[in-house]
């Protein structure tokens, strides 16, 4: 009895490890693959009509700020007002009335000086995948400047490469380690799921119409 106990705990080690390794070698991958392709100077950038500007919540527990989406909104800021775009397009998830992404990054985009004319929103950007591939499919884009976190940009530019949309990166400043440290672990995950995703099981956004505009272009 012992020795088949001793046998289950060795193969359930053994099959974690090999999974972290799994999670390990694919986010190795994200990262290779985006060599030279993300930055946090604006001035590397070569200038694109458009930016994606990924969407998260605006808020966390308690009501106090999300910080993943402050860093967002002042580098899609800074990228307008230096000139690197013309447009931004602020892609996020509005699943209920109550609770609409693309909607605050415009109200936020405001406060900080965008021009409202120059904010396109997209409320059905419901995950990474659906924002950066209805940026192609909807929007007709074949080129553009994504921004969020470098994790972030790192696994948008792997899926933007499968549609058929060629994007660059443009960082928001890093979010200190204790307070990102679960979603940088769920990225782990997240690019796991993208791997099946793009490669395996070929998923599709959730809405990939109507042809909304070629103005963008």
């Amino acid at each position: 009895m012992f020795l088949i106990l001793k046998r289950i705990v060795f193969l359930s080690i053994a099959t974690f490890l090999v999974f972290i390794l799994l999670l390990v070698l694919v986010s190795f991958f994200f990262d290779v693959q985006s060599i030279g392709r993300t930055t946090y100077a604006v001035e590397k950038l070569i200038p694109k009509k458009v930016g994606i500007v990924l969407g998260c919540a605006p808020y966390v527990a308690r009501g106090q700020k999300n910080l993943f989406f402050e860093g967002r909104m002042d580098a899609a800021y800074q990228l307008y007002a230096s000139g690197g775009v013309e447009y931004l397009l602020l892609s996020g998830d509005n699943k209920y009335y109550e609770y609409n992404e693309p909607l605050a990054m415009k109200r936020a985009l405001i406060k900080r000086g965008v021009d409202e004319a120059v904010l396109i929103l997209d409320f059905a950007g419901f995950r990474t995948l659906d924002s950066i591939a209805r940026a192609k499919m909807v929007w007709g884009l074949k080129d553009a400047i994504v921004v969020s976190q470098e994790f972030h940009n790192e696994r948008a530019l792997l899926i933007g490469d499968k549609f058929g949309i060629y994007l660059e990166g443009f960082n928001a400043k890093p979010i200190p380690l204790g307070v990102g440290l679960k979603t940088k672990i769920r990225e782990y995950f997240a690019r796991t799921k993208a791997i099946l995703d793009l490669y395996i099981l070929n998923t599709q956004p959730q809405h990939s119409g109507p042809h909304e505009s070629e103005f963008l272009n």
